[in-house]
């Protein structure tokens, strides 16, 4: 799968696409397994409780604080 692809998945799923474009994603069998991946992860995010605020702080914060020290890589 190209990016083309991907962005035109992406673009279908949100139905945000004309009809030339519609077509082409209805036609590519890779783009709409691509838009039932994205759909299936979208519900499942969709199902996800909010955290609750008093655990989420402190977990933020042990995380942090465990790569503080992690040296930077520099390219």
């Amino acid at each position: 799968m190209n990016d083309d692809q991907l962005l035109l998945a992406s673009a279908y799923l949100d139905d945000d696409v004309d009809d030339a474009a519609r077509a082409r994603a209805e036609g590519d069998p890779d783009v709409m397994a691509e838009v039932a991946r994205l759909r299936a992860l979208r519900t499942a995010l969709r199902d996800v409780e909010v955290p609750d605020p008093d655990r989420r702080e402190p977990a933020l914060g042990a995380a942090l604080a465990a790569f503080a020290d992690e040296p930077v890589a520099r390219t």
